[in-house]
């Protein structure tokens, strides 16, 4: 079982790698620091709804770069 999580961890950060890759970010960042990043979006539920933490503009703009599709 736990070589099954540490599997869809490598494809994951392949993908997140490849992604940078095309958009040709890896000189300035790499998918450790994008993990990290991704680390401070969170929800949280104010009156009753869910709605998602503050990103800040640079976060936002990496993700677009990148076509990383997790802000929706």
């Amino acid at each position: 079982m736990v070589y099954y999580y540490v599997y869809v961890t490598l494809q994951l950060r392949y993908k997140l790698y490849d992604r940078l890759r095309k958009a040709k970010l890896l000189a300035k960042e790499s998918p450790k620091d994008i993990i990290e990043l991704a680390k401070s979006i969170y929800r949280v539920r104010i009156q009753g709804q869910w709605n998602r933490s503050e990103i800040a503009q640079r976060i936002r703009q990496l993700f677009k770069k990148s076509e990383i599709d997790s802000l929706t």
